[in-house]
C-alpha cells in the first residue's frame, strides 16, 4: 500500500510539473510576442520634415517588395501620419494608404494615418474635394470589403473639413458621395453598412434647410435601411406633403 501511495504521489507531482511547464511556455511565448511587436514598431525621427527627398524615401518604401516589404510599408505609413501637417506632400499620397486598407496588419494604421492627414489639411478644407474624396470614392469600388468600409470611414473627416471650411466644395462633392453611400447600404457586410450609416448621419447633421432638417434623421434611416419599405414609404409621404419655404442647401438637396 505504501508503494502504491508513493507511486500515486509521484504521478500527481509529474502532472503538476507538466501543467506548470505549459503555463511557463505560454508566458514565455506571450513575452516573446510582445518583444517582437516592439522590435517591429516603426522608429520615427521626431525632427523629420517633409521635403522631396523624404517623400522619395516614403514612395520607395510603399513600392518595396520581398521579405522586408511589410516592415518598410509600416514605416512609410507611420512617417506619413507623423508628417500629416505637410499637406502639399502627404495629401497626394492618400491613395497609397487606401491601397493598404485591406491589409490585415497595415490596414488599421493606414486608416488612422489617412484620417490624421485629412483632419490636418492646411489651408483647412482645401484639397479635400479635389484629392481626398476622389481617392476614397475610387477605393469604394474595390472588391475587398475592408477597403470599402475603410474608405467610407475616412469620408467622415472629409465631410467635416468641407462642411466647416469649404461649403462650396461640399456642395460639389455630395451629389457624388450620396449615391455611392446608397449603393453601400445594400452591401452584405455589416461593417460596410455600419460605416455607411455613420457617414449618412454626418451628412444629415450638415443640413441647413429647416424643412429637411426635421426629416433628416428619418431620411438617413431610409437610405441606411433601404429594405425597410414601410419606413421609406412613410418618409416619402412626409416629403410629398412638405411645403418648402426656405432655400434648399446642397446637403439638404443631396
Amino acid at each position: 500500500q505504501e508503494i502504491k501511495d508513493i507511486e500515486a504521489q509521484a504521478a500527481r507531482d509529474a502532472e503538476r510539473a507538466a501543467v506548470n511547464a505549459k503555463t511557463t511556455d505560454k508566458k514565455s511565448t506571450k513575452s516573446s510576442s510582445k518583444t517582437a511587436e516592439k522590435a517591429d514598431a516603426p522608429v520615427l525621427n521626431p525632427d523629420e520634415k517633409a521635403d522631396a527627398a523624404v517623400m522619395a524615401e516614403i514612395d520607395a518604401a510603399f513600392a518595396a517588395s520581398g521579405k522586408d516589404a511589410a516592415a518598410a510599408k509600416a514605416n512609410a505609413v507611420a512617417r506619413l501620419g507623423a508628417l500629416a501637417a505637410a499637406t502639399p506632400f502627404v495629401l497626394p499620397r492618400l491613395e497609397k494608404l487606401v491601397s493598404l486598407f485591406a491589409d490585415s496588419k497595415l490596414g488599421a494604421p493606414a486608416v488612422k494615418a489617412a484620417c490624421t492627414i485629412v483632419e490636418a489639411v492646411q489651408p483647412a478644407g482645401h484639397g479635400v474635394a479635389a484629392i481626398a474624396v476622389p481617392a476614397l470614392l475610387a477605393g469604394m469600388e474595390d472588391k475587398k470589403w475592408k477597403t470599402k468600409a475603410s474608405c467610407i470611414e475616412v469620408l467622415s473627416p472629409c465631410l467635416r473639413q468641407m462642411g466647416e471650411h469649404t461649403p462650396a466644395q461640399l456642395a460639389s462633392c455630395l451629389p457624388l458621395i450620396v449615391p455611392k453611400l446608397a449603393e453601400a447600404a445594400l452591401e452584405v457586410r455589416a461593417e460596410i453598412r455600419t460605416a455607411t450609416g455613420a457617414v449618412l448621419r454626418e451628412i444629415g447633421a450638415l443640413v441647413a434647410s429647416p424643412e429637411i432638417k426635421k426629416l433628416s434623421q428619418e431620411l438617413v434611416t431610409a437610405l441606411a435601411e433601404p429594405t425597410n419599405q414601410k419606413h421609406t414609404q412613410s418618409v416619402l409621404a412626409k416629403m410629398g406633403n412638405q411645403t418648402f419655404l426656405s432655400l434648399i442647401d446642397p446637403a439638404s438637396l443631396s
